[in-house]
């Protein structure tokens, strides 16, 4: 369904609502014939109104593009602003099994930092043999 400019063979111009089935154009409705521009602009709103409320016809706001746009770029201010959460996330999981092992005992602040940040910067297998040395350690605890 959209509005169209028809020309007539006197020279004036319609403006029509049409709908387009099986490659026939069907006329919903006509606003008027005119030569006056101003005129045809105010049949061409008309029209427009026609659609908006048309057997429940709707219309695609395309005003919401910005504000999407606007949306998506808060989401990844937010997502860039957590980019250090690996490194705390490391820590808060693995200072329970450190404390539980008993090595906050030690007193030594370089092995517990190496303790946490190892698997944050390690690769896959190097995470896996050091969950394997943690695993062997506490069975024998």
């Amino acid at each position: 369904m959209f509005v169209r400019r028809k020309p007539n063979k006197s020279g004036t111009w319609s403006v029509q609502v049409v709908h387009k089935t099986d490659g026939k154009y069907i006329l919903l409705k006509s606003f008027g014939s005119s030569k006056d521009e101003d005129t045809l602009v105010k049949y061409e709103r008309a029209a427009i109104a026609f659609i908006e409320t048309y057997g429940g016809q709707k219309v695609l706001d395309f005003g919401e593009a910005e504000r999407h746009k606007q949306e998506r770029s808060d989401v990844e201010r937010f997502f860039d602003s957590i980019s250090d959460i690996r490194q705390d996330g490391a820590r808060l999981i693995l200072e329970p099994i450190y404390n539980g092992i008993g090595f906050d005992k030690l007193g030594d602040d370089t092995l517990k930092q190496s303790f946490w940040r190892y698997p944050a910067y390690a690769g896959p297998r190097a995470r896996l043999q050091q969950l394997n040395i943690l695993s062997a350690i506490l069975m024998r605890i």
